[in-house]
């Protein structure tokens, strides 16, 4: 029996490109397909009810489908899928898993709208936000041979991947033609197609039931703690708009880590394991790939709860907005916070004895849950979970977050 067990539907989707991570890093694993028709009797097995899950020879299960890419791009550091000593590149290939992510989470909000809105949406999706991201992508990419460089790396799988989901024509909305315009992209598939280990995955893989399905789907104290000097920018709401005009920022979004040369990078998430890898010694994003799967398991659901209220917040229909913030405070929210009380219980921290990144992106996220802001949500939600609880107060005790709250400037509110 083999080390790893990968969880997912009989079809490619967000499990293949761990798959074929897998494949070229040269490590066996168990493909355990799942008919559609039998997962929800197969649904309480998983932690969150989902997949892809990575199952450890230990019974151990592992959600969240980059977390479990980036770690098994880790297994094999002869191969590179994901470097451990290069953090630069690491930290592009971070921000354009995170670009990739961005798409993910608008297409997957179309996916129980009604018949009507779904098509509205998708054409809006089409037509604007997904030539803008694989615009932007395209740009970056320039000349190079893969996504970051001459080697391929696990987004070079992933962006591969999106493109034949978006252009398989299995999914309605989005036209074949889709990635035609974006010839950096479309040469990396070719590349990625023509390396041999993919092509023999390819070849000796069963065929699927389903070809393609639909997807489913900073922190800035935090370079305090880790002891490293950093300008603090601050944009006023007022001025965001100029900057915007401007181009400044890569995607027209903040937050953005600007380097002595001028280099700009997008994406939290991306951000946040760079400066966590800046100072190894403080162990805030572990060099213990076994350790480091756990913390972006964490950041991972935290994601996924951020994106489900983020969804509401841009809601114009004051009913729909009050109808959806229901849900959330009542069945959503509930859900995974119970679920992460179960992950973290026994444990110091969120996932383990050490503090990490992903207790600074969990309490931040209990925090703004807690604050009022949210209408509809209850600040008292999240008082039910006794770990949650005693996390925020041992995060917020820490001496370096301590010192920088209270050392910072107070956010202004125009």
């Amino acid at each position: 029996m083999a080390e790893y067990k990968l969880h997912y539907f009989d079809a490619p989707g967000a499990a293949e490109p761990i798959r074929i991570a897998f494949a070229v890093s040269g490590i066996p694993f168990d493909d355990c397909r799942i008919p559609f028709a039998e997962f929800p009797a197969k649904k309480p097995e998983f932690p969150l009810g989902q997949v892809p899950v990575l199952e450890l020879k230990d019974g151990t299960m592992i959600t969240q489908g980059f977390a479990i890419l980036r770690y098994v791009g880790s297994l094999n550091p002869s191969v590179g899928l994901y470097p451990q000593s290069d953090l630069m590149k690491r930290l592009r290939i971070d921000e354009l898993m995170d670009m990739v992510k961005d798409i993910q989470v608008k297409t997957a909000a179309s996916m129980k709208m009604s018949e009507e809105m779904k098509m509205q949406t998708r054409k809006a999706l089409a037509e604007e936000e997904i030539p803008f991201v694989f615009g932007k992508v395209n740009e970056m990419i320039g000349d190079k041979k893969f996504a970051t460089g001459d080697k391929m790396t696990i987004v070079d799988l992933l962006l591969t991947n999106m493109m034949e989901v978006f252009t398989s024509g299995y999914i309605d909305g989005y036209p074949t033609t889709l990635c035609d315009a974006y010839t950096n992209l479309k040469r990396i598939q070719s590349n990625v197609h023509a390396d041999p280990r993919v092509t023999a995955w390819r070849e000796k893989r069963e065929a699927f039931t389903h070809p393609t399905i639909r997807q489913m789907v900073l922190k800035l104290h935090y370079f305090d703690i880790a002891g490293i000097a950093f300008e603090d920018v601050r944009i006023k709401p007022a001025d965001w708009p100029a900057k915007k005009e401007a181009n400044v920022y890569p995607m027209n979004q903040l937050p953005g880590l600007e380097f002595e040369d001028g280099t700009m990078v997008c994406q939290s998430s991306a951000i946040l394991r760079y400066i966590a890898s800046l100072n190894p010694s403080a162990n805030f994003y572990p060099a213990d790939i076994r350790e480091r799967l756990r913390v972006d398991e964490m950041l991972g659901i935290v994601a996924d709860v951020r994106a489900k209220i983020g969804a509401t917040i841009y809601m114009t229909d004051e009913s729909q907005k009050e109808a959806a913030r229901k849900v959330l405070a009542e069945e959503t929210l509930p859900f995974y916070l119970a679920r992460i009380e179960k992950i973290i219980d026994g444990h110091k921290f969120s996932v383990g004895d050490n503090l990490s990144i992903a207790d600074l992106e969990l309490v931040g996220m209990l925090e703004w849950l807690a604050s009022g802001v949210l209408s509809g949500i209850p600040i008292d939600i999240v008082d039910g979970y006794p770990h949650l609880s005693k996390l925020r107060c041992l995060v917020g005790e820490n001496p370096a977050v301590f010192l920088w709250r209270e050392k910072r400037e107070i956010k202004t509110q125009n």
